[in-house]
């Protein structure tokens, strides 16, 4: 009976959690974001440790061993991978803690770089020092061994990694505070939730079987935790099937102008998310030197290309654009998606739809559009409740 529950438990792994990953691989590589792939990697690597033990555990239950060579192999990319998995989770904090507008300096690049040395470390150490349990009896006459971290090596882990974990928490808490979207803010916690979870299962698989000796058990309870993960993240996925994109939109979004096509005066600006770093190419340097006015006024002619302007990068910053008759959309974004512009595209047409008889007949009165209306429709199309708001309409320089 108890060979079905654990092959029962890694099918559901193997099922939920392969497709997952797959669904994510699968997004066109022009339009992954840094924190798709950070995430990707993240997971990935936690998971390949479940799913190369996951394997293991077949191979002792219906061929009665594993190969050794090979086996040993894979533990030992097991323990590389899990911890280059936790710098992947360190590296996807900083990220979005520079996306909220929070300076990533030189502490946070000197711990981020100390622990992928770190990771190197270990694995190293662990190739000259890791234990191997005795054999015990498994399912149909096999018996059952697992490579495990040297206790003083797993002591060593603990030390560094504790500090670790509080400095994960110490930074995830800025990120959450610009947050006002709480569905967004509650996907983020989740998915660190999980994250968290899956690290402490593969924690207990690196020094468990050295002190429990009752392997199924202890195998049961590992499977039973990384297959209520897969079904988790597979609800989630279902729920949310734009769940990453959503988050990476969420972050990425700075600014939102419009501009008159004819002539290029703007009409409307929200700041939507300020940076402290003083490096950063913000809209208004943009606009002081004269960039967006050469673009309304032609900048097509200017590059010598043909059709209208959709994205443009400049230092950090990428540039979205949408046209409508009256108008041109821009959206100041970290990282481009094909979600962004959609939602550049409705906020366009949505502006254009209520205030074309204004842009038909214009006056030049900027006073015409409602700022807190605009503001509400900003906070419906692109799902965010923004603090510090800056939506006065932004005078031209040029009339």
């Amino acid at each position: 009976m108890l060979d079905g529950v654990i092959i029962g438990l890694i099918s559901i792994m193997l099922i939920f959690g392969s497709w997952q990953i797959a669904k994510y691989i699968i997004i066109p590589l022009k339009y992954q974001t840094r924190i798709n792939q950070l995430l990707l990697i993240a997971f990935v690597s936690l998971g390949f440790g479940a799913i190369y033990d996951s394997l293991r555990t077949f191979s002792f239950m219906f061929f009665g061993g594993v190969w050794a060579d090979l086996d040993r192999v894979g533990y030992f990319l097991k323990i590389f991978l899990l911890f280059m998995g936790v710098s992947a989770a360190l590296r996807i904090i900083l990220v979005l803690n520079e996306q909220s507008g929070h300076k990533i300096g030189k502490k946070e690049n000197f711990i981020r770089y100390f622990y992928i040395i770190l990771t190197l470390v270990i694995s190293i150490v662990n190739y000259y020092t890791y234990e191997t349990t005795a054999e015990v009896p498994f399912f149909r006459d096999s018996k059952f061994y697992a490579y495990q971290l040297d206790p003083y090596l797993y002591l060593f882990t603990v030390v560094f990694y504790i500090p670790f974990f509080f400095y994960l928490l110490y930074k995830i808490r800025p990120v959450l505070k610009v947050v006002k979207n709480k569905q967004i803010a509650t996907q983020i916690i989740v998915l660190g939730i999980l994250m968290a979870v899956l690290f402490n299962e593969r924690n207990i698989n690196i020094v468990g079987y050295y002190f429990f000796k009752d392997h199924i058990v202890l195998t049961i309870v590992e499977f039973s935790l990384i297959a209520a993960i897969a079904l988790v993240g597979f609800v989630l996925t279902i729920k949310y099937p734009r769940l990453l994109e959503e988050i990476s939109v969420h972050f990425s979004v700075n600014s939102i102008y419009l501009l008159r096509k004819e002539g290029g005066q703007v009409l409307y600006g929200n700041i939507i998310r300020k940076t402290d770093s003083p490096d950063s190419l913000t809209p208004d340097r943009l606009f002081l030197g004269g960039f967006i006015n050469a673009m309304s006024s032609g900048l097509e002619e200017t590059l010598q290309i043909s059709g209208e302007i959709k994205t443009i990068k400049v230092a950090d910053v990428i540039l979205l654009f949408h046209y409508s008759e009256y108008l041109i959309g821009i959206l100041f974004v970290a990282e481009h998606t094909p979600l962004a512009h959609e939602r550049l595209r409705q906020f366009v047409k949505k502006f254009a739809t209520h205030f074309e008889s204004d842009l038909e007949q214009w006056t030049g009165t900027l006073t015409e559009f409602d700022a807190e209306l605009l503001q509400d429709w900003i906070d419906e199309i692109f799902h965010l409740h923004i603090e510090n708001k800056k939506h006065d309409s932004v005078k031209s320089k040029r009339d």
